[in-house]
């Protein structure tokens, strides 16, 4: 099984491959940040899903300039807007790493904490092989 991590790394990179510049893929992250904030805060809050985000920037970005404050001020709540900005001020090549290790250090880190199995199962609908920034529903199963 695919991890969803690579998913959306593959279509960042499609959009990399495209043509598409910093601010279109900082867009994306964003709006990938925002599905990821939407799967999780129903579970673990607001406060949980901050913390797993920061965390994930830390590791990073520990030698990056780009990460001075990607989280804003206060570095709760679902505002991605600072994350975005950090990322299209980069060159595309380092925004598309940036954005890539991102999302691939969320995903390790959640499942390092509820396993692999809950984390697949918990960002399911936030994955989306497209880079439009739509979700795809799951359906269920009859």
């Amino acid at each position: 099984m695919e991890a969803k991590s690579d998913t959306i790394a593959s279509a960042l990179s499609r959009l990399a491959a495209e043509g598409a510049g910093a601010d279109r893929i900082a867009a994306v992250a964003a709006e990938k940040m925002h599905a990821f904030h939407s799967a999780l805060a129903p579970v673990i809050g607001d406060r949980g899903v901050s913390a797993l985000y920061r965390r994930s920037l830390f590791l990073i970005g520990q030698d990056a300039s780009w990460a001075d404050s990607p989280h804003g001020e206060d570095g709760a709540g679902n505002d991605y807007a600072t994350l975005q900005s950090a990322i299209a001020r980069q060159p595309a090549a380092d925004a598309l790493e940036i954005a890539e290790a991102l999302f691939t250090t969320l995903h390790a880190v959640l499942a390092s904490l509820i396993g692999a199995a809950l984390t697949e199962r918990l960002l399911h609908p936030m994955f989306d092989p497209s880079p439009s920034g739509h979700a795809v529903q799951e359906t269920p199963h009859e």
